[in-house]
């Protein structure tokens, strides 16, 4: 599977590394990941860094409302950086961002270290949520 997820409980942050073509199924699949409750409210890092996607406008528009429809169901879903180099899977993932971010902190980067700085600064913010 192209995305996969490690969780630092001593952080208490998720890792998840996209790589190769990552697919419509393949994120939705992510979105519906089971997490513990406490879990979920950790901020994530995603690096897409090694991916491309053959998402679709529709699909993500499909996948805004999926995440929106798992977030409701969590106590406070914590944020989330993403970082992506490849054009067409920056541009969808920003589109992803605008259609979520009133569900969650989300951000999309194109360096490492600044999402990295971001959701530090956004996780450790009593105004996280």
């Amino acid at each position: 599977m192209p995305i996969r997820l490690q969780i630092d409980e001593a952080r208490r942050r998720l890792y998840t590394r996209a790589e190769g073509l990552v697919t419509y199924a393949e994120m939705c699949a992510h979105v519906n990941t089971e997490l513990s409750a406490e879990a979920a409210t950790y901020g994530e890092l995603v690096d897409c860094t090694g991916a491309t996607t053959n998402v679709t406008g529709d699909e993500i528009r499909q996948l805004a409302r999926e995440r929106q429809r798992v977030d409701e169901q969590q106590r406070r879903p914590g944020p989330v950086a993403i970082v992506a180099t490849d054009n067409v899977f920056f541009g969808m993932l920003r589109m992803f961002d605008m259609l979520t971010d009133r569900v969650r902190p989300i951000r999309v980067f194109r360096d490492a270290r600044e999402a990295m700085q971001w959701l530090d600064e956004v996780a450790d913010s009593p105004d996280a949520r």
